[in-house]
């Protein structure tokens, strides 16, 4: 590069890509390159401070967070390198680094968030609804005629005729009431004086029957009944409240026994249920014979007897009952079904003196067959059994 004058140059710091010819002789230098070179640069600038540290979230329903801690001081720029001294002048002096800047203030931590709401507590469990009731039988409607529509008129449309009279509303119904009849029946089997004899027993009650009586034949119906004559019924809701009796004739779907001539004659609520027979064998006895009913859904059984004896020949006495799970006093056809009583035996007085009788079984054979012995004398006793 030519050197044709003293010159200076010097950089401008407000505009650093610009140059002035000042102080700076332009031939000391080869290039402009050069003279930058030769200068004394500016102090860089501090870098920035570090953000400070978030603060701690508060807890539920906390204050809020404290302010972040402020960051350090940026690190102060370096001096410039003191420029080159020019030949024949010293060089200026570079200007001082600017000092950095403050580091931002830290950030204000976030308030906590607020509490979960506490779960809704369990609903009480609601009571059982209590139970309907029955509805009563609706009344008979009332008997009062209709009011007679007016005639038509002959001109133009006729007058309405006059509305008749509104009937009297009947009375209301009397709900219709249902007996059931206790299965369970205590009834005299032998009425004869000195050998009465008395069961207890349990069978199907049949009701809702139409009856009719003429005279003292009183007509049960019921149909296929397949009951036979001299079967034992108990009657209830008849001419009478409660009566024993037995069939004396039948027809397939009715059969008629001997009541009193008196009460109704008639009716639709009749009952009945069934019942044992018995008969001494014998007079003096050597025992009694029990029976049960036949016919359909014959199911009677045999709870308990009052034996009267009367007097008999020895001192044993032979009960023989139905053979009958169903329809009797037990299965008994050998040892391993016999349904046996409890049994005591008295003395025929008031004293009722305690006899020490004895059973046994098995007589001819016959599981069915109960021997009370040891009765003392051919005197009458009472045997009580229990099944």
């Amino acid at each position: 590069m030519a050197k044709t004058k003293r010159s200076w140059i010097q950089l401008n710091f407000t505009h650093p890509d610009a140059l002035r010819a000042e102080d700076i002789p332009y031939d000391s230098v080869w290039s402009v390159y050069d003279a930058i070179n030769n200068l004394a640069m500016p102090g860089l600038t501090g870098s920035q401070g570090n953000t400070g540290v978030q603060g701690v979230t508060g807890p539920f329903y906390g204050p809020p967070g404290q302010t972040g801690l402020y960051g350090p001081t940026g690190v102060q720029g370096a001096t410039g390198t003191k420029g080159a001294t020019g030949v024949g002048a010293t060089g200026a002096q570079g200007p001082r680094g600017l000092t950095g800047s403050a580091g931002p203030a830290g950030l204000t931590g976030a308030a906590g968030p607020i509490g979960l709401t506490g779960s809704q507590g369990i609903t009480g469990v609601l009571g059982v609804q209590g139970l309907t009731g029955y509805q009563g039988i609706t009344g008979n409607p009332g008997l009062g005629a209709t009011g007679v529509q007016g005639a038509t008129g002959m001109g133009p449309q006729g007058e309405t005729g006059i509305q008749g009279t509104t009937g009297t509303q009947g009375n209301t119904g009397i709900p219709s009431q249902t007996f059931i009849y206790n299965p369970v029946s205590r009834y005299s089997v032998v009425d004869t004086v000195l050998k009465e004899v008395w069961v207890v027993s349990s069978s199907t009650a049949y009701t809702g029957l139409s009856w009719d009586r003429s005279g003292t034949d009183l007509t049960l119906y019921r149909s296929s009944h397949g009951h036979g004559v001299g079967n034992t019924v108990i009657v209830r809701d008849t001419n009478k409240d409660y009566q024993v009796a037995t069939i004396d004739s039948t027809t397939a779907n009715s059969f008629i026994f001997t009541t009193s001539n008196t009460g109704g004659t008639l009716g639709n609520t009749g009952a009945y249920s069934l019942g044992f027979t018995y008969s001494h064998t014998g007079d003096p006895s050597t025992g009694g014979t029990l029976v049960g009913p036949a016919g359909d859904h014959s199911d009677v059984q045999l709870l308990s007897m009052r034996i009267r004896t009367g007097t008999r020949v020895g001192t044993t006495y032979d009960l023989v009952v139905p053979q009958s799970a169903t329809n009797g006093a037990g299965a008994n056809s050998s040892l391993g079904n016999c349904y046996m009583p409890d049994f005591n035996v008295r003395t025929d007085n008031d004293i009722l003196t305690g006899i020490g009788a004895t059973m046994v079984t098995n007589i001819s054979g016959s599981y069915s067959t109960f021997r009370f012995g040891a009765l003392g004398s051919s005197d009458s006793r009472f045997i009580l059994v229990h099944f």
